[in-house]
């Protein structure tokens, strides 16, 4: 299949954009390459056409997939790519191994992908490829494994566009997480450590943190009352727009200081699978306490049916039991 780099470089600049994707697919229609056809197809279905048209189109790429997909991403699983997944045409995430990360770059020169999952043995491979200036595209990584070696083998990161981290189960410790909230993450607004078991020394680490992070997923994280009660006193959690503390086995303990403190940037909070009191429960239902709040999530946590009514009154089907 003939490629145009110059057009898909456009299209990793502006990786959002629908016009160069509608450019790179006319090149290739004139190049009577059945991929511009499924780019073009994959962008009108992204416009949400009417259901008449939308199964028409639907219908459409789903031949072209069968007839070319695996000629198209022949390149990419040769050198170990996986789970690819595919935006208007393009894929955009694939899955690596970490003894395959030297051919991330010519996969990054076929494809604009933005989106890496990596699963880390050593994690000091992926540190090594960070430093690629290909790696300035990535924007969501998601990696598993030897957090901390990958965490203490960072080295000035080409990390330019990196917008959500997610380390996803154990092998990072407090030490790894301090050394990863040192590197220059600049743009990093979504962090994910649910399951990482970081334990409240993991929590301690965000004290003298100064990225701007917004969204921050704790669920099964290992951290307790008194834990959590340090970390709501610090100015990071102040900025927080998006919090989950679900699964931590927390008390009303560990919420007293996210009623004193400066919250109210706080818009979505999730404490589901834990041992919260109505006591506490019905203190979210006033609406002058965390004013920006709102959405609860509270799924497995036992509640009297007056004070589900009173947190129903404030937020309506935005609180959700179950």
């Amino acid at each position: 299949m003939k490629r145009n780099e110059q057009l898909l470089q456009v299209i990793a600049d502006r990786p959002d954009a629908p016009e160069p994707r509608q450019v790179y697919a006319d090149w290739w229609q004139e190049q009577n390459e059945p991929r511009g056809e499924f780019v073009a197809t994959s962008i009108q279905l992204a416009s949400r056409p009417n259901p008449a048209k939308r199964k028409q189109l639907l219908a459409k790429k789903v031949a072209l997939e069968r007839s070319h997909l695996s000629s198209w991403t022949a390149d990419l699983t040769k050198a170990g790519a996986s789970n690819l997944r595919f935006d208007r045409g393009f894929v955009i995430e694939l899955m690596i191994p970490e003894d395959n990360l030297g051919a991330l770059p010519s996969m990054m020169a076929l494809e604009p992908i933005t989106n890496l999952i990596v699963s880390l043995p050593r994690g000091t491979e992926l540190a090594k490829t960070m430093q690629a200036e290909c790696f300035d595209r990535i924007e969501h990584l998601r990696v598993s494994g030897a957090l901390d070696a990958w965490a203490g083998a960072l080295a000035k990161p080409r990390v330019a566009r990196l917008s959500a981290l997610t380390c996803a189960g154990g092998g990072l410790s407090g030490d790894g997480l301090r050394a990863l909230l040192k590197q220059d993450f600049k743009a990093l607004r979504r962090l994910s450590l649910s399951g990482s078991e970081i334990g409240d020394d993991g929590l301690a680490a965000f004290d003298d943190c100064e990225l701007s992070v917004d969204t921050l997923f704790l669920s099964r994280a290992g951290v307790t009352d008194e834990g959590v009660a340090a970390f709501l006193a610090s100015d990071f959690s102040m900025g927080l727009r998006h919090l989950s503390l679900a699964a931590n086995e927390l008390t009303d303990e560990a919420f007293e200081l996210l009623f004193e403190g400066e919250h109210d940037g706080l818009q979505r909070l999730e404490l589901s699978e834990n041992e919260l009191s109505d006591e506490l429960l019905v203190r979210f239902a006033d609406p002058e306490l965390l004013p920006g709040l709102k959405r609860l999530d509270l799924l497995r946590v036992d509640a009297s049916r007056a004070t589900k009514k009173k947190l129903s009154d404030r937020f309506g089907d935005s609180v959700k039991w179950g």
